[in-house]
């Protein structure tokens, strides 16, 4: 008896990311402030040191935070 091909589908279940966290907040002046990641806020602290350490100028450490930013929300998927 010849066989013929099944055509079987499945569902595909989407899974929330390992590493997300629910986003965190602290209240400053009655404001929800957002708290960056520690990899986020390690980033910035880096960047602080070398401003500090005058091994580069701040116009230079704002601009690398303000184009880091800027590509880290770009590729945040909406909500």
């Amino acid at each position: 008896m010849p066989t013929t091909p099944r055509s079987t589908t499945t569902a595909i279940k989407s899974e929330p990311a390992r590493n997300s966290e629910p986003p965190r907040a602290i209240s400053l002046l009655g404001l929800p402030v957002p708290v960056p990641s520690t990899g986020t806020a390690l980033y910035y602290g880096g960047i602080a040191a070398l401003v500090a350490a005058e091994l580069i100028d701040w116009p230079v450490a704002l601009a690398v935070a303000v184009g880091h930013e800027l590509l880290v929300r770009r590729q945040r998927p909406a909500a």
